[in-house]
């Protein structure tokens, strides 16, 4: 590798890394920010949560980028995971800084439980509502559905944005690459995000959508099987 070669590689990653990073710190900047002006117990006690789960986000991010080439992480997985509560306080999370201009509705249950890796899963969630949030105009709605089954939990996270063409639907899973937008990104959030799935013994992946927008579809089982994958 010739030296320019070297240069235009580390400014790839370094992007990358800068990419991946920035919706967990602007989530995080922006609890920290409202901390501050905060009125109540309450309030600040919520606040203060919500700053400490981005801070572990924005470590979880760290430690994947570092293990691009290696194998995916053996999730550390928890019984009772309640999936509904995740998506809710993750919305909750992004709601002053990436869903801010996209209207957000979680369609699940009370509780959908299964057994897995909490911070894993919030990070696939983070992932998939940045990429509906960056591929749709604002004032667009982004939907989450959550159907639980007795085998199988299912999330969908539907948008009204761009859509992605046929020949880009499996393309866009691997490693730095993006949908045929002029949007910028790095082209790892679905990469990793599958990555996850799959160490959970499930699956990512995008469904036609009727009309416009996109439908990335995330399966994952409720109790996990000796560390069974799909896909790796």
């Amino acid at each position: 590798m010739d030296d320019d070669e070297q240069r235009d590689l580390w400014e790839a990653t370094a992007a990358a890394v800068a990419h991946e990073l920035a919706t967990p710190l602007a989530a995080t900047q922006a609890a920290i920010r409202l901390l501050a002006a905060a009125e109540s117990d309450d309030e600040r006690e919520q606040l203060s949560d919500a700053a400490l789960r981005n801070l572990q986000l924005l470590e979880l991010q760290v430690r994947r980028l570092q293990q691009l080439d290696a194998a995916a992480p053996a999730p550390a997985v928890q019984p009772g995971v309640d999936l509904a509560a995740l998506v809710r306080e993750t919305v909750e999370d992004l709601a002053l800084t990436t869903l801010g201009d996209h209207p957000t509705t979680v369609e699940a249950p009370g509780q959908v439980v299964l057994e897995a890796d909490p911070n894993q899963l919030r990070q696939v969630l983070f992932n998939l509502l940045s990429n509906a949030a960056k591929y749709s105009p604002a004032g667009r709605d982004i939907v989450i559905d959550v159907e639980p089954g007795a085998d199988e939990v299912m999330l969908r996270v539907r948008d009204r944005g761009e859509g992605v063409a046929p020949e880009d639907a499996d393309r866009i899973f691997e490693r730095y690459e993006r949908a045929a937008t002029d949007h910028q990104g790095a082209g790892l959030g679905l990469y990793l995000s599958r990555r996850i799935a799959r160490a959970h013994g499930g699956d990512l992946h995008l469904v036609p959508a009727e009309g416009e927008g996109a439908v990335f579809e995330l399966v994952l089982p409720t109790r996990q099987g000796g560390g069974a994958t799909r896909g790796e």
